[in-house]
This record gives C-alpha cells, sequence and structure tokens, in this order.
C-alpha cells in the first residue's frame, strides 16, 4: 500500500526466476559501464538472459519513462505517490 513507501533512490531494478551467481552479478554491476540486461556476457550467460522476468531501468525525465519494462515480456510498473526521475547517479 502507499503508506509502505521507500524514500531514496533506486537507479535500476531487475528480477529473474532463476538465482545469479557471484561471477554474473560482478559483471553486472562492476563493469563501470550500465549493461543490457537483455544482452548476455562472459559470466552472465544467455540461460539468465532468458530468466530474466522484469527489467526496470527507470532512466529519462517522464513518468512513462520510469514504469517501462526493458525485459521484453511488456509489465509496466506502477508507481504510487509522487516518485520523481533524476539523472544523479546514486551513490
Amino acid at each position: 500500500s502507499a503508506s509502505d513507501h521507500m524514500t531514496g533512490q533506486i537507479d535500476e531494478c531487475a528480477v529473474f526466476n532463476v538465482a545469479l551467481d557471484a561471477n554474473a552479478i560482478n559483471e553486472i554491476y562492476n563493469s563501470g559501464v550500465p549493461n543490457d540486461l537483455n544482452v548476455a556476457g562472459t559470466n552472465y550467460t544467455q540461460s539468465m538472459v532468458n530468466a530474466l522476468q522484469r527489467y526496470y531501468r527507470f532512466e529519462g525525465s517522464s513518468q512513462s519513462d520510469l514504469v517501462t519494462d526493458y525485459s521484453g515480456e511488456g509489465v509496466n510498473a506502477t508507481l504510487e505517490g509522487d516518485p520523481t526521475a533524476s539523472s544523479e547517479t546514486p551513490s
């Protein structure tokens, strides 16, 4: 419900139906550049790409940019409250 909310910043959010191993997570988040989770890498394998269920990048300047599901599943998010987009990189 709207009373159970988070105050803070979120950059990207992805949901998989398998557990990712430490090597895949390191490849995704420690490369220094944003990865496209729809593209396999060395440790982030095609089977992991296929397990991607939801992928919200939270990019852009409008609320419609915030809700887009980039997983290919087409399940856009529903926003509650008054979230805003920012070009700041969370630290």
